[in-house]
């Protein structure tokens, strides 16, 4: 997917942030405890800065079961 960001989103850190708000609850699918990134197919730092034409992915840290409820 390729994304216009604004100009409040600099590094990595704020691009979390920032992609965390877009949708109603998709704030802790990229909480940093939860994904590794990489920029330009380096895994990179939270404080490394975004420029025009990167290229970012996201890699989950390990997968997480879905919550099933109890069984009686």
């Amino acid at each position: 997917e390729e994304l216009v960001l604004p100009p409040s989103v600099t590094d990595v850190d704020s691009l979390l942030v920032w992609l965390g708000r877009r949708k109603p609850g998709a704030g802790p699918l990229f909480d940093k405890e939860r994904v590794r990134v990489t920029l330009n197919k380096q895994f990179t730092e939270g404080f490394s800065k975004l420029h025009d034409g990167d290229e970012v992915g996201l890699v989950p840290r390990s997968p997480t079961a879905p919550a099933t409820p109890d069984l009686i």
